[in-house]
């Protein structure tokens, strides 16, 4: 029962504990619920700040926040109807406003009355959220520094071994993946095909392990720690 009614209370504090609440009380009901569903997310505001994102925590200045605080950072009403977690709002808003798809808790913030003013917000103490480049995003932009961006194009060459014209290998590009079909017949899958800023596409993936292509101006089929030169057209 104490834990329904502190509940209560902090469903409560939503509607007070705002520097704008005229203004809040204003609004139509769609509205206020939007900014609670929401907590009042907004980016960087203060001067300086880089990738930040502002979660309304609804709380006073006295109490730093602390008075609506719970676990997962959740607002509920008596019927447990919560909105989602800090977190959650703060992921979505890297992904949208940075095309950042990771973020992490780094402080609160009582928000001095001026940038209140300035920014119209909603709640007098914010978490702070900063958007980071997720592991996928780190490894992708590395694999497209070293090999190039994933391929759109659709092309089709054949390969001859400067060596040995005779010896070729018939290669179609889909895309981001391509087939070979080698000089004795042997049929091959590249699951990665990459195209650099110099205009050569990169196959690597191969269903034959340790088997690359280089096609461009020059063309290389690098197998393990060797290298074969081709003319590709």
């Amino acid at each position: 029962m104490k834990k329904l009614l502190t509940i209560g209370v902090l469903g409560l504090l939503l509607g007070c504990a705002m520097d704008n609440s005229k203004s809040f009380n204003s609004l139509s009901k769609e509205e206020k619920n939007k900014i609670r569903q929401t907590r009042d997310a907004r980016i960087n505001l203060f001067p300086g700040d880089k990738n930040l994102v502002y979660i309304g925590s609804f709380g006073k200045r006295f109490d730093k926040g602390y008075g609506v605080r719970n676990t997962d950072k959740r607002n509920c009403d008596i019927f447990l109807n919560c909105t989602p977690s800090a977190y959650e709002i703060a992921l979505k808003k890297c992904k949208e406003e940075f095309n950042l798809a990771e973020t992490k808790e780094i402080d609160y913030r009582v928000i001095p009355k001026e940038i209140s003013k300035k920014h119209f917000l909603f709640s007098e103490v914010y978490w702070v959220y900063e958007c980071k480049k997720s592991y996928r995003q780190v490894q992708t932009e590395k694999a497209e520094k070293d090999f190039g961006k994933i391929n759109i194009l659709n092309r089709s060459f054949i390969c001859s071994y400067e060596k040995n014209p005779n010896e070729k290998s018939k290669i179609k590009i889909r895309g981001g993946e391509a087939t070979e079909i080698t000089s004795i017949g042997v049929r091959l899958s590249y699951s990665d095909v990459r195209y650099t800023n110099k205009g050569a596409f990169i196959l690597r993936g191969s269903s034959d392990i340790g088997r690359t292509w280089f096609i461009g101006a020059s063309s290389v089929l690098l197998l393990d720690s060797k290298s074969f030169l081709f003319n590709c057209r």
